[in-house]
């Protein structure tokens, strides 16, 4: 990841960064020949006052906050170039630049300069206790873009790192947040231009003795599979994939249809955290949380693909020797702590049964 001075930082950028501060941004759309946009939680607008920017701008954006020089050789072989850049001192941003009919553009967003908190992410203790006791396994983060599951992982991993004098090494596309001068020994790599794809980091995760792992992102059913072949290795792994509910990532497994695929995930998963962000009347961030640590009886539903019966048992109330916590759940306490009024709770409740 590279990081800039701002006075190195092209001035179209840092005017748009400037005005997207006073405007709440928490995204940037920047296309070539045409005027900036920002987003505050998925609604986008043009920035007031900005002109049209031109390919050489985008391009010049590019060439100088890209660690890769060869940005265009990665686009003419993946489509898209991901990557994360840093300002000293002012913010840390990930980029995704695509070519579309309209032309070439970055999708920037926004990311925390200081790594998260664990108390910043509101994780339930309950969860924690599971996972900074767990040494194999694995942790699934599930939702849609801009839903935090990132933001969530890495204040996991920032948690855990500071706990345990081990190796962790991250796969990522690209590397969001940094993990410096910790107890553990991190290690971060960039897919693809550090490591090509899944199996070549699986490859290096094979011989580099670490005790967690994380791989930004499983799609396939032979990645799941692998992903929880490293966990019942001996590995903690942490993945995410796009489903946006626990129930969904049930559905997704049984899509694949596959005995053997519901049997290692049943004996592997410690567990799946689903969430997405709710911006608050009074202009927080608040992540929604849908949760299953499972128990015995629940993992036997899992491997039986009996998952009707883990929803009737989810919402009957507390599981014994796991945890479970719905979105209506959640969004119950944030009602009951005043953080959000009826109203709110109320769309909450709708958008968790969408």
């Amino acid at each position: 990841m590279k990081t800039l001075e701002i006075k190195d930082v092209p001035s179209r950028l840092v005017d748009v960064f400037e005005r997207g501060k006073e405007l709440g941004a928490t995204d940037f759309q920047i296309i070539a020949n045409y005027i900036p946009r920002y987003g505050i939680a998925k609604r986008y607008a043009i920035i007031p006052g900005m002109h049209r920017v031109r390919l050489a701008d985008v391009e010049e954006i590019i060439n100088i906050t890209a660690e890769q020089s060869n940005w265009r050789d990665i686009m003419a072989e993946y489509s898209t170039f991901e990557y994360s850049f840093a300002i000293k001192n002012y913010g840390l941003y990930r980029v995704s630049v695509a070519e579309s009919l309209e032309g070439l553009g970055m999708a920037i967003r926004i990311l925390s300069y200081e790594l998260p908190s664990i108390d910043m992410v509101r994780l339930p203790k309950e969860v924690l206790e599971f996972m900074k006791d767990a040494r194999s396994g694995a942790i699934i983060h599930t939702g849609g873009t801009t839903s935090g599951k990132s933001t969530s992982i890495a204040a996991e991993i920032g948690f855990l790192s500071d706990l345990h004098n081990v190796v962790i090494l991250t796969f990522e596309n690209p590397v969001e947040y940094r993990f410096l001068y910790r107890k553990a020994t991190v290690r971060q790599f960039n897919i693809p231009t550090q490591v090509r794809n899944f199996q070549h980091a699986l490859k290096i995760a094979l011989r580099s003795d670490p005790s967690i792992i994380l791989f930004g992102e499983v799609r396939s059913e032979d990645e799941i599979v692998s992903m929880l072949d490293m966990a019942a290795r001996g590995h903690l792994v942490f993945s995410t994939l796009h489903t946006k509910s626990v129930r969904e990532t049930f559905s997704l497994l049984n899509q694949f249809g596959s005995k053997e695929l519901l049997g290692l995930f049943s004996s592997q998963i410690i567990a799946m955290i689903s969430q997405f962000l709710y911006r608050s009347k009074a202009k927080k961030f608040l992540p929604i949380y849908d949760i299953l640590v499972p128990n015995k009886p629940i993992r036997t539903m899992i491997a039986d693909g009996t998952f009707n019966d883990v929803d009737r048992i989810r919402q009957e109330g507390k599981i014994q020797g796991g945890y479970s916590i719905t979105f209506t759940q959640c969004a119950k306490q944030y009602f009951a702590n005043k953080e959000i009024d009826e109203e709110e709770f109320n769309y909450i409740k709708l958008r968790a049964m969408e």
